[in-house]
C-alpha cells in the first residue's frame, strides 16, 4: 500500500518595478515495505515509512532597469519535514544573484548562495550547510555566446572547492555546437533520498546530510531538421566524488543502506530527436548510456546504465488529447540475500492515457500504466506495479 498526497500554491504580485513570488507546498507520502512471501509469514504486518513536510518559498526581481542598471533576483526557501524513521530536518536555502550589462554583448554577474540542513533521528543531530560566491561574466556577440563563472565554495567542516562553469557556443548553419565544464556540489537531505527511494534505513545520520561534488566536460550538438524536427546529441565526461549510492541493507534486504564512492569516473551518451507540429502531434524519442569507471566498489549500485525513454502526443480534437510511453531501463546492479553482486531484468514499461476537457477548467483522464504487465524491479526485492489503471478529474483554477 502506498499514498501519495500534496498541495501546493504559488503566485505573483507584480508592482510598478518588481514581480514578488511566493510559495507553499506540502506533502505526506506513506510507504509499506512490501513483496514479502506472506504465506511462510502469517499475519505479518510489513513496516510503514512516512514522510511529512511543508516547505515555503518567497523572491522578488527587478522588471524595470534601476538607475544603477543592476538585476537582481533574490530568493529564499525553507522547509521542515518529520516522518516514521526521523524526528525531523529543517532546510534554509538562500540566493542572490546581481548582474549589470556592460555593453550590448557582455554582462558581469555576481551573486552569493548559501544553505543548512539539520537533522534529528532518534535524539542524535546532524547538520551540514555550505555557502559560495558566484563571479562570473557572460557574452553574447553575432553567432557566438558564453560564460564563465568561477565559485569559491565553503562546504560541510570547512572544505573548500573551486566550482567552475563555463560554457560556450556557435551557430554553425543549422548546428548549434555547444562545449563546457560545469562543477556542482549537492547536498544530501533525507528528503531527497526519501523521494527517490523510501525504503532507505535511518543509519549514518551523517550519511544523510553529506555532501557530493559533480564534474561534467561536455560537448553537444543540436539542429533542427525542416520545420518540425528537432534532433540534439551529446557526449560527456564524469568524475563523481562521494557519490551516494543505494545498497541493499545486510541485515534486512529490504531496505536499504547508504553508502558513497572516493571517486567514480563516467563516460556518457545521450541523444533525442522530436517530431512536433504545432499542438496537434508530437513524437519524441531519447536515450542515455553511462559507462562508469575507476570506482572503487563492485558496481555503482542502482544507478541505471542505460535508459530509452519515447512518448507521444496526439490530439484529434480540440478539448481530447491523447498520449502514449515507452520506457526501457537497463544495466541496474544490485546485491542478493548473500551479498552477490547480481543484474537486475531489464525494465520494459508501455502506457497510455487521455484526457478531456469537459468545461474550461475542469477536466477527466483516464491512464493505463505496464500495459505488458511486465514484471521488473527498479529497487531490488521490490517488484514493480503490473497492469494498472486509474483516472480522475482534474480542476484548475
Amino acid at each position: 500500500e502506498s499514498m501519495l498526497t500534496g498541495i501546493e500554491a504559488t503566485g505573483t504580485l507584480r508592482t510598478a518595478k518588481h514581480a514578488w513570488h511566493g510559495g507553499i507546498s506540502g506533502l505526506r507520502n506513506s510507504h509499506y515495505q512490501y513483496g514479502y512471501d506472506h504465506a511462510a509469514m502469517p499475519g505479518y504486518t510489513p513496516p510503514q515509512q512516512v514522510l511529512t513536510g511543508v516547505r515555503v518559498q518567497a523572491g522578488t526581481e527587478n522588471t524595470t532597469e534601476n538607475e544603477w542598471g543592476i538585476r537582481y533576483q533574490p530568493q529564499i526557501s525553507a522547509s521542515y519535514f518529520s516522518g516514521s524513521r526521523i524526528d525531523g530536518e529543517q532546510q534554509i536555502a538562500v540566493q542572490a544573484p546581481f548582474s549589470k550589462d556592460i555593453d550590448s554583448s557582455i554582462r558581469v554577474h555576481i551573486g552569493i548562495s548559501g544553505s543548512y540542513t539539520g537533522l534529528q533521528i532518534a535524539g542524535t543531530s546532524a547538520g551540514a550547510g555550505m555557502f559560495a560566491l558566484h563571479p562570473g561574466v557572460s557574452f553574447r556577440r553575432d553567432f557566438f555566446r558564453g560564460h564563465i563563472y568561477i565559485s569559491p565554495t565553503i562546504g560541510n567542516g570547512g572544505n573548500a572547492y573551486i566550482l567552475p562553469d563555463i560554457m560556450a557556443s556557435a551557430q554553425v548553419s543549422r548546428f548549434t555546437i555547444k562545449g563546457g565544464w560545469k562543477a556542482l556540489l549537492h547536498q544530501n537531505s533525507y528528503e531527497r533520498f526519501f523521494l527517490r527511494n523510501p525504503f532507505i534505513s535511518p543509519a549514518g545520520i551523517n550519511m544523510l546530510v553529506s555532501q557530493y561534488r559533480t564534474d561534467e566536460v561536455y560537448g553537444d550538438a543540436q539542429s533542427n531538421i525542416g520545420n518540425n524536427i528537432l534532433v540534439s546529441g551529446r557526449v560527456s565526461w564524469w568524475q563523481f566524488r562521494n557519490m551516494p549510492l543505494f545498497i541493499n541493507a545486510p541485515g534486512d534486504r529490504k531496505q536499504f543502506d547508504i553508502i558513497t564512492d572516493p571517486k567514480i569516473n563516467a563516460i556518457s551518451l545521450q541523444a533525442n530527436v522530436r517530431y512536433q507540429v504545432a499542438r496537434t502531434f508530437a513524437l519524441g524519442l531519447s536515450g542515455s548510456w553511462f559507462n562508469y569507471y575507476n570506482s572503487t566498489v563492485t558496481h555503482v549500485w542502482h544507478e541505471p546504465g542505460m535508459q530509452l525513454k519515447a512518448d507521444f502526443q496526439y490530439r484529434p480534437l480540440p478539448d481530447l488529447t491523447i498520449t502514449a510511453y515507452m520506457m526501457a531501463v537497463d544495466q541496474i546492479y544490485a546485491t542478493d540475500i548473500t551479498g552477490r553482486a547480481v543484474k537486475l531484468k531489464a525494465i520494459m514499461d508501455l502506457g497510455c492515457g487521455a484526457e478531456y476537457n469537459i468545461i474550461p477548467r475542469l477536466s477527466v483522464f483516464l491512464n493505463i500504466n505496464n500495459l505488458l504487465n511486465n514484471s521488473y524491479q527498479r529497487w531490488h526485492y521490490y517488484p514493480a506495479y503490473g497492469f494498472n489503471i486509474y483516472g480522475g478529474l482534474r480542476l484548475k483554477f
